[in-house]
């Protein structure tokens, strides 16, 4: 830290004795303040921490800028002008407006020069400065600080004006102050104070005072030229002057003039200027400011009065070393010792009234600002006054809490009341002002504060409420004894615990830990209070799900707050609005379980069990998931024994029947009304709580699961016969349930289903060396029925059963393994359009994906090449809907998936090498398509299957790219494709990467395009335009190669625009790069013979390709690419001498090929679209302009034709 400071000093010293005489110096003095400025921020928290350097910075910097102005004042106005266009000058009062901004005006303020010599030079160039130059606003508001301090000099103000006529001085500043009231920034703050000080001097306060209140009560009465700045400006500026003037010198007069004309009339409705500023907090807030400050000036200031609340002794050490009553009384807070006595009886202004009432009005306030001016003004007032007032101002303040209260019902009361008597009371104790007595009544409002939480809608209030009742049990803890915060400590205490944890606002939790930390310092009555603080500190609790899961449980370890956290759990937590809360409750519910089994098992458990069937959605939900965690946790107290089920009591009994019945009896209507979704969530959750905890299902046998017979029966039996006991119908209505989740359009339900299918399907499994388990031959038949299915409404039932078999116990499925494994590939082989859904698809790769896993032990090559077939397949889907690439969710699961079969097939030697390289080329392509999550995906799994620790096949030479410590971002294009293109030289690569590459170029995102684009440019420039006899086999890429390789995705791909397109505007990108004439740049006829066939294929694939079609995007891109055609076909544009070329048949088809496609662009001239017409135009004319048409007749009369003819 002392580093850090020397740190500022030395750059505060460089800035102030910088030379800026050239620009290198400029640089390294903007750099330096910027880093002053920066430094300077960190110290905003501790700004104390930077007193030991300020005098000498500030004196240095002021002295200086007192020298400076000197030296101009006295040359002439011009030149002390023409300061204020001195950036150097201008940075020093910036210097000082960062120290004012982080250790505050009041402290820097001390160190300003204040010899009476420079008065007159200061205010003279202050006077000159720009009222209207927002670069120059420092300078202003430093000047203005200056100045008030200057207008305390013990001095007559006459004898320091320099002019002729009287009151000159005084007048100016006046009226220059005025001015700045209407400004919105920092200028009216140090203008107020000016004010302030000038106007209560001995020698100015009989005039003048007067004539600027009356300038007052003009501009508020004038709507004209009065604006929201101005009055907050004028209001501030009263409120000042009555802060600093004197009460001797602040005379009835004024108060009354003040009182009765602004404060009175701002809450009446007679006067225009109400209307349109009693709405805006700030001038709200300066009336109540204006109001504490009148009813100050009325009081006499005391010391202390007789009836004032006094600790004593405040020793820390002391506080936390008592154990017994006989220490407890030695911090009895009472002092009988009279103080100024003569306070007490003297009289209570009649003013008072009104003003105590406008405060009290303010504490109702909407806005905070106004709550927490009003709160601070009752209690600097309460302080001047007699008893009998104080506890008539302090019964008014706790009726706020009893307005719109009834039957313990917040759900009527204003949280801004709340709030503002929280502040109040806070600030009433933290001065003494609230007496023991008063605790009784206060201490269980601001309790009911902590809680305040109140739904508006989807959202709740009582943040505010709940923080300020924090704020006054911090300052209960520091106004008051141990002694008298004993009786109140445990309903205080076990509050301020459970909020600190349990609270949904991170700030509120640590207002609760800094209140309880306050409380265990200086009273010492919590039990455990260090620990717990600790435990509960400012980091812990700042998360959260860390707060709710590790710190409630470590704290419910104590005796003393187990208790009341689990009732706060559940009165509190588990019925809550937000849904995460309800969630994280349930689960902290379940761990602290643990530490209170009895109070759970007899009082928690039956209340949650009652509230599952709620008519409040909130209540319903939360009590579901927190009895189905409760439940799971007294199971594993007996590690999931069936001895935990048996009752030893009817009442045991009847809750275990109770809780049975939620399942076998939930109301339908609420699982098909308005929040159907999260009800059938919760109560799959706890379905699956209960299979996981080993529920009974008869109360026969002691509650062992259904055998085989009794499955058969739940099988073959539909409905509930009479005159069984419920517990019997357990295990059917389960079924039930899951299979109306199973078959929900709802995303979610479906997941949260399997889940609980995979917890049911263990509950139920039975061991059987020869047949499968009875429920697993029902269930499995069931989903391949649904599956099988050609009817149009099965396919949200299809992707539900798809996805239950990745959950499902794989014991239960391996004697029909081949049976579920044909019947999901069939599914994805589909291809009639009103059955096929990418979600189905979706899912039957995740659970052949888990099957393949599971079955590695088992599964066959027969087995193992069906799943890998059908998992490169789905590499390939690009189907699309409403929603977009929905194919895109198939191919990224499919990734996964041919992972998962490259290892299980390598470690088996099922894979062969044919196989290894299609997968990694498919996973290639993946990694350079346009979509990112895509790319991602295949990147990591390309990565994972490179570093497998043995492979069968060689995949060495691909590790010296991917290395162990490659970092990439797969999301970013402009990462991936620089480095994905390198694997272009890789034969067995190329055709797959280039598709993915050409459909990168022609994504939507222009960052895609662009990368794309420049990468394979940049690659294809790089590399010879044929291949060498000294390159490696593996190794075959050159640009005739490459074109080769293009011309053969092209003809593949000519009926599917997915990629056709793209390919258009590949070619449109390589022909602006000129990479097509580098394919004539070769030395022997051959190879100019291969790259003219390379050129005249790619003519007849684009000719092709837009041979009758409508696509407007693809046309436009197609007649670009041909007019670029049009110049690779002249020979004189491609700088080839036709006696070099010499060939003539090379001649012919080149000749053929130009005519061809200048033939084909001219024909869209004719094209019904206007927009093709213009088009077509556009390119010829390029075209004719260079001069790459062979026949040159009639050149001029054509480009005139196509520049003017209206396309």
């Amino acid at each position: 830290m002392d580093q850090f400071l020397i740190q500022i000093r030395c750059n505060t010293l460089k800035l102030l004795q910088c030379d800026k005489s050239n620009e290198g110096d400029s640089c390294a003095y903007i750099s330096s303040q910027l880093s002053l400025q920066k430094d300077l921020d960190y110290f905003q928290e501790q700004p104390t921490l930077l007193d030991r350097y300020l005098e000498e910075l500030i004196t240095f910097t002021m002295g200086n800028i007192k020298e400076i102005i000197n030296e101009k004042f006295l040359q002439s106005d011009d030149d002390l002008f023409k300061l204020s266009a001195d950036i150097t000058f201008n940075n020093k009062f910036k210097l000082i407006y960062y120290f004012c901004k982080v250790r505050g005006y009041k402290t820097i303020l001390k160190f300003f020069p204040n010899e009476v010599g420079i008065f007159e030079p200061m205010f003279r160039y202050l006077s000159l400065l720009s009222t209207k130059d927002f670069q120059l606003w420092e300078q202003r508001y430093v000047l203005l600080l200056w100045l008030s301090l200057l207008s305390i000099v013990p001095f007559d103000l006459k004898d320091i004006d320099s002019s002729s006529r009287a009151d000159t001085l005084v007048n100016d500043i006046v009226n220059l102050c005025k001015s700045f009231l209407e400004k919105a920034g920092k200028e009216q703050e140090a203008a107020a104070l000016v004010l302030a000080r000038i106007l209560t001097r001995k020698d100015t306060v009989h005039i003048k005072l007067k004539e600027y209140i009356e300038w007052v009560l003009d501009q508020l009465s004038n709507n004209i030229t009065l604006n929201v700045f101005k009055i907050c400006g004028v209001l501030n500026s009263l409120c000042t002057i009555f802060k600093f003037g004197p009460r001797e010198i602040l005379n009835e007069e004024i108060n009354r003039i003040v009182q009765t004309k602004i404060l009175n009339s701002f809450f009446t409705e007679n006067l225009d200027f109400n209307e349109d500023f009693q709405l805006n907090s700030l001038v709200r807030k300066c009336i109540v400011k204006i109001a504490q400050r009148l009813g100050l000036s009325y009081l006499k200031p005391c010391k202390v009065l007789s009836w004032r609340y006094t600790r004593g002794n405040r020793h820390l050490e002391e506080n936390l070393g008592f154990h017994d009553s006989q220490k407890l009384n030695k911090f009895s807070g009472r002092n009988n010792q009279l103080v100024d006595a003569e306070q007490e009886e003297a009289d209570v202004p009649e003013e008072m009234e009104s003003l105590i009432g406008i405060l009290l009005q303010g504490l109702k306030d909407k806005d905070t600002i106004v709550r927490w001016s009003s709160a601070k003004g009752v209690g600097r007032l309460t302080e001047r006054l007699p008893k009998a007032y104080s506890q008539e101002i302090i019964a008014s303040v706790l009726q706020l809490f009893e307005e719109d209260f009834y039957n313990d019902d917040l759900s009527f009361v204003s949280d801004c009341t709340w709030h503002g008597a929280c502040l109040c009371i806070a600030e009433l104790s933290r001065r003494g002002l609230l007496l023991p007595e008063n605790l009784v009544s206060v201490v269980p409002q601001i309790a009911k504060a902590l809680l305040f939480d109140v739904k508006r809608g989807s959202h709740s209030i009582g943040s505010h409420v709940r923080d300020a009742a924090c704020y006054a049990c911090w300052s209960f803890a520091r106004a008051y004894s141990a002694e008298d915060m004993l009786p109140f400590s445990r309903a205080i205490g076990d509050v301020l615990i459970c909020n600190s944890v349990l609270d949904r606002e991170v700030n509120i939790r640590r207002a609760n830990s800094a209140a309880f930390q306050e409380s265990v310092g200086r009273l010492g009555v919590f039990p455990h209070g260090i620990a717990v603080v600790t435990t509960a500190d400012y980091f812990n609790i700042g998360n959260r799900s860390n707060s709710y899961l590790k710190v409630a449980t470590e704290i419910s370890n104590f005796e003393e707050y187990k208790l009341p956290l689990i009732k706060h759990l559940v009165s509190r937590s588990v019925p809550h609005w937000d849904m995460e809360i309800r969630e994280l409750a349930s689960k902290a519910l379940g761990k602290v379980t643990h530490n209170a089994k009895e109070f759970v098992v007899s009082e928690v458990l039956p209340e949650l069990v009652s509230r599952v069937n709620s008519a409040d959605l909130n209540v319903r939900h939360g009590s579901l998931l927190s009895a189905g965690e409760v439940i799971v946790a007294l199971s594993e107290m007996y590690d999931k024994s069936l001895d935990c089920w048996i009752c030893s009591t009817n009442t045991q009994k009847q809750l275990i029947e109770n809780i049975t019945l939620v399942v076998v009896n939930y109301p339908q209507k609420f699982l098909e009304s308005f929040g159907w979704e999260l009800t059938r969530v919760a109560l799959l959750n706890f379905i699956s709580c209960l299979c996981l905890a080993n529920w009974p299902t008869t109360q026969d046998d002691k509650f062992k699961k259904f055998s085989h017979n009794k499955l058969e029966r739940f099988v073959n039996i539909s409905g509930n016969n009479d005159g069984h006991s419920p517990l019997l119908d357990l295990s059917e209505q389960i079924w039930n349930f899951l299979q109306l989740c199973l078959e929900c359009k709802e995303e979610k339900v479906q997941v949260k289903s399997c889940l609980a299918l995979k917890d049911f399907s263990e509950w139920v499994y039975t061991e059987n060396n020869k047949n499968l388990c009875p429920f697993f031959e029902y269930y499995i038949t069931y989903a391949l029925d649904q599956l099988k299915s050609d009817r149009m409404n099965t396919k949200h039932i299809k992707r539900g059963v798809a996805l239950s078999f990745k959950f499902l116990h794989f014991k239960g499925l391996q004697y029909r393994f081949d049976e579920i494994v044909d019947q999901l590939i069939l599914n994805t082989m589909e291809k009639r359009e009103y059955l096929y859904d990418a979600e189905i698809k979706r899912n039957i790769i995740i659970a052949l994906e888990t099957l393949l896993i599971n079955s590695e032990d088992i599964v066959n090559i027969n087995q193992y090449d069906k799943i890998l077939q059908c998992m490169i397949g789905c590499l390939d889907d690009y189907s699309t809907d409403l929603r977009g690439d929905v194919g895109s969710w198939v191919r990224e699961e499919g990734i996964k998936g041919l992972k998962y079969c490259m290892v299980v097939g390598n470690s088996k030697h099922f894979l062969l090498k044919s196989k290894a390289v299609e997968v990694m080329a498919l996973i290639f392509r993946q990694g350079c398509e346009k979509i990112d999550r895509v790319r991602e995906t295949a990147g990591k799994a390309l990565f994972d299957l490179i570093w497998i620790d043995y492979w069968n096949f060689d995949f060495e030479y691909l590790r010296t790219y991917f290395r162990k410590d490659l970092d990439i971002n797969w999301l970013n294009p402009s990462e991936v494709f620089p480095f994905m293109t390198q694997f272009l030289n890789y034969s067995i690569f190329q055709i797959e990467i280039l598709t993915g590459i050409i459909v990168s170029v022609g994504g939507l995102t222009e960052s895609l395009v662009r990368f794309s684009s420049a990468s394979l440019v940049n690659f294809l420039l790089n590399v010879p335009t044929c291949n060498s006899t000294t390159q490696k086999v593996e190794i075959t890429m050159s640009l005739q190669n490459f074109f080769s390789i293009l011309n053969e995705i092209f003809s593949r791909n000519l009926k599917i625009d997915r990629i056709s397109i793209p390919l258009l505007e590949t070619l449109d990108v390589l022909s602006n790069a000129e990479v097509f004439q580098n394919l004539f740049q070769v030395d022997m006829m051959e190879q100019l013979t291969y790259s003219v066939n390379i050129i005249e294929r790619l003519i007849e694939l684009v000719l092709k390709v837009l041979f009758k079609s409508k696509d407007t995007k693809k046309l436009i891109i197609g007649i670009k690419v041909l007019s670029s055609f049009i110049g690779l076909t002249n020979l004189k544009l491609l700088d080839l001498d036709e006696e070099e070329v010499g060939d003539d048949d090379l001649k012919t088809n080149l000749s053929r090929c130009h005519y061809k496609v200048v033939k084909k662009v001219v024909s869209y001239l004719c094209h019904p679209y206007p927009k093709i017409r213009r088009v077509a135009a556009e390119q010829l004319y390029i075209v004719v302009s260079v001069g790459a048409i062979l026949s040159s007749n009639n050149i001029e009369e054509v480009e005139t034709l196509l520049l003017e003819e209206n396309w």
